[in-house]
């Protein structure tokens, strides 16, 4: 029987248990019986009309951005406050009739440094994106950006280039009044980090852009019809990714594999954090594979389930190929077509639908990051008490033996996860990727790969909170071009190196298998000579 028969067969449960329904009455007894307050998290189900209405305040914001010439845009945010926006970025690219966007999600010393060479500080704008108002990063990032652009262009200039985007009364917020921002785009409150893609958080990079917001709010719209509790579950296609993903899982295949076309391979950005911080937790899960490169069948576990979201217009020969032989070789796929890239704002509401009802499958509440605070807790705490004799260069790094003891130990259903404190830059990714490949060719397991500091919000609930199946390596190296951060004593380093030790404590405390290996540099022929000895 095919796993299209099968998953059919469980539909009826989900009419039984009037899922559909429920959902679109925000019923929080779906997810859990207790918590009221998910009722308070469901406004993206109706974000995409809401946010229609905004649609002018947008555009006649990004019109004035252009009309103004400033030739750059600076986004400084942390996993669902800026990932819908880096998909868009990345797959419409850079018309250069629009700013040039340059997006932050990073504390890396080397990284920020690219960043601020990349740029004119005279014709910059930066966005601070956070929903609670009070993420760490950002918040240190834009310290930095202020200080930057009020010595190219000074104080009262510089203040209008700064915008906000968070919810109204938090921190940020209170932040941008009092230094006088050029705006602040409060976001609905009822609307969580990671369902906000189709919200300010979205529409407005996108608009800066050059993209065509008012398409992608149609297609949400358009999706949200095809969703709605009136359409049978079989037809409707939220509830039906939604239920094979939560089904599957149940059944032993855990690791939700993201194949694209080329032209939409960013998009694994955003629904990596939705799957891995909604599903992640109560030692329940489902582990979201991106990036990993396509391979023969007989390299994939029977815990693979994947997902092919195929752009029409794309040349798909070679993908397409490589789909089939998975298929035929029994695991399963489903197929999303896109038909062009404006389809985006149907897609994310597809995958919100998704998560949410294979969250009821799995019986967790897809709303909260309960194990998020843990990794934040102990990096507080190594800020607020820093010393250089607790910086992570101190920290004796493992032998490769312990990495080489826990993957010839590994199981079936585990998996291999890199958190790289490195660079954010094509030769590092290459050789990140050529290290997930030879690991995944001779383990026969899935690989993941988070660059922190920014994993910490996007999978890292799910590490902690997730099953215990996990094989952790941490990836560190020095800092040779460290940078101040103003009004701080510590340095972008040493809160990258803060961030690092204490999701590494947080893992050892939680008995995860984790590795922390120290490079020599932050080179990609650092990774490589590590990758050999794998």
């Amino acid at each position: 029987m095919s796993f299209e028969l099968d998953i059919k067969k469980h539909f009826n449960q989900l009419d039984k248990n009037s899922t559909i329904s429920r959902l679109w009455e925000r019923d929080y007894t779906l997810w859990d019986d207790q918590d009221a307050s998910i009722k308070k998290r469901l406004g993206w189900l109706s974000a995409a009309e809401q946010m229609k209405t905004k649609l002018g305040e947008i555009e006649a914001f990004a019109n004035e951005i252009k009309l103004e010439n400033l030739k750059y845009f600076v986004l400084l945010g942390m996993g669902g406050s800026s990932r819908a926006a880096k998909v868009i970025h990345r797959t419409i690219g850079w018309n250069n009739s629009f700013p040039k966007m340059v997006p932050l999600e990073s504390t890396v010393p080397s990284t920020i440094g690219k960043a601020l060479n990349e740029i004119d500080l005279k014709s910059t704008l930066v966005i601070v994106a956070s929903k609670s108002g009070n993420t760490m990063e950002p918040l240190l990032t834009y310290e930095l950006f202020k200080s930057e652009i009020v010595k190219a262009i000074g104080h009262h200039e510089a203040m209008n280039r700064f915008v906000a985007i968070t919810d109204e009364h938090s921190p940020l917020h209170q932040l941008s009044v009092k230094e006088n921002f050029r705006k602040a785009f409060l976001n609905p409150k009822d609307v969580g980090g990671r369902f906000s893609g189709i919200t300010y958080f979205g529409l407005v990079p996108a608009a800066l852009l050059g993209a065509n917001i008012r398409a992608m709010i149609d297609s949400g719209e358009h999706m949200r019809s095809l969703c709605a509790p009136d359409k049978p579950t079989a037809e409707n296609p939220g509830a039906v990714l939604g239920a094979t993903i939560g089904y599957l899982a149940k059944c032993g295949q855990d690791k939700l594999t993201l194949i694209t076309s080329p032209s939409v391979f960013g998009y694994g950005l955003w629904v990596v954090q939705l799957i891995a911080e909604s599903l992640g937790k109560s030692g329940k899960g489902v582990i979201p594979i991106a990036g990993e490169p396509l391979m023969k069948p007989e390299h994939y576990g029977d815990d693979r389930f994947f997902v092919y979201l195929r752009l029409d217009t794309d040349d798909n020969a070679q993908t397409d190929t490589g789909i089939a032989e998975i298929k035929n070789n029994g695991h399963p796929v489903t197929t999303i077509n896109m038909s062009n890239i404006n389809s985006f704002g149907a897609e994310i509401f597809r995958w919100e639908i998704a998560i949410s009802i294979a969250a009821s499958v799995l019986e967790v509440n897809p709303f909260n990051q309960p194990d998020v605070q843990l990794s934040k807790t102990s990096t507080h705490e190594i800020l607020s008490d820093l010393s250089t004799n607790k910086l992570i260069a101190n920290i004796a790094p493992d032998p490769i033996s312990k990495l080489n003891s826990y993957l010839n130990s590994c199981q079936p259903n585990d998996y291999f996860a890199l958190l790289a404190y490195l660079p954010h830059n094509s030769t590092i990714d290459q050789a990140l990727r050529s290290m997930r490949e030879k690991v995944a060719r001779k383990y026969k397991i899935a690989t993941t790969l988070g660059h922190g500091p920014s994993y910490l919000h996007s999978t890292g609930q799910l590490h902690k909170g997730g099953p215990n199946s996990g094989i952790f390596l941490m990836l560190t190296a020095p800092h040779e071009n460290d940078i101040s951060i103003p009004t701080k004593s510590y340095t972008f380093g040493q809160v990258t190196d803060a961030d690092a030790i204490g999701d590494l404590q947080t893992l050892k405390n939680l008995n995860r298998r984790v590795v922390h290996i120290k490079l020599a540099n932050d080179s990609s022929d650092a990774i490589s000579c590590l990758t050999e000895h794998l």
